[in-house]
């Protein structure tokens, strides 16, 4: 029996979202509470499916039963159905062991991974469909994901320092040059792009950060977009 400790954000509409402490990523959705705890236990089968796939050592068995030993419930402001998120519970506010650290990190390469294996050699067509309600395409999507990496980063730590600052500018700048310099074409004619004004811009909500939350929102949101980008496609691609 695996006992596990679960986070559950309830929005005004009384829709949750319930996250499991002991995986990073891990979530299970409902229109209550009731019925977001009540689909973690199948949710945290499939997500050790996926971890075996990806080799991830010492795995439970999917038969495994689950016993939910504590409930922390934090009321949120988003709406949960639209795919937003802020809970902050306990369970991010703790110290990291190195183990769990190296933990995230693998199943952050493991989503990562599935992203970029699904979108190689998406043609044109299937770039510019729809995904889901949200008037974003599979392209902007995958666009949007990578951004978000550096959304996530300035939530692991101090944003405000000027070592972040420094970091920037000395990191950023070789990534880039690095896509700079794979742009350029010896004697090509010069491309024009369009740009639009909400390509890089803050939500302005404040919220609580620490770097537990990070990670878990961090895989959480690889695997969410994954999941709609394969329904919008049909399943199409070179993951499934």
């Amino acid at each position: 029996m695996l006992s596990i400790h679960v986070g559950v954000e309830v929005d005004q509409a009384g829709c949750a979202q319930a996250w499991v402490k002991e995986y990073f990523g891990c979530t299970s959705q409902g229109q209550s509470q009731e019925e977001a705890i009540g689909r973690l236990p199948q949710a945290l089968r499939e997500f050790w499916s996926w971890l075996k796939v990806h080799g991830e050592p010492d795995v439970p068995e999917v038969d495994t039963e689950v016993l939910i030993d504590h409930v922390e419930v934090y009321k949120v402001g988003s709406q949960l159905s639209d795919g937003d998120s802020e809970g902050f519970f306990t369970f991010d506010a703790l110290p990291l062991s190195s183990v769990e650290f190296q933990q995230a990190l693998r199943y952050i390469s493991y989503a990562r991974s599935d992203v970029l294996s699904f979108s190689q050699d998406l043609d044109y067509d299937l770039l510019c469909r729809k995904v889901g309600r949200s008037d974003r395409s599979v392209g902007a999507t995958l666009n949007h994901m990578a951004f978000a990496d550096l959304w996530y980063a300035q939530r692991s730590g101090d944003a405000s320092s000027s070592e972040w600052q420094t970091y920037l500018l000395e990191e950023l700048r070789d990534v880039s040059l690095r896509w700079v310099k794979r742009s350029f074409r010896d004697g090509e004619m010069l491309a024009t792009y369009s740009v639009g004004p909400d390509a890089w811009r803050s939500d302005g909500r404040a919220e609580e950060w620490t770097l537990p939350k990070t990670l878990r929102r961090y895989i959480w949101h690889d695997l969410l977009h994954l999941r709609a980008i394969r329904r919008a496609l049909g399943h199409s691609g070179r993951a499934d």
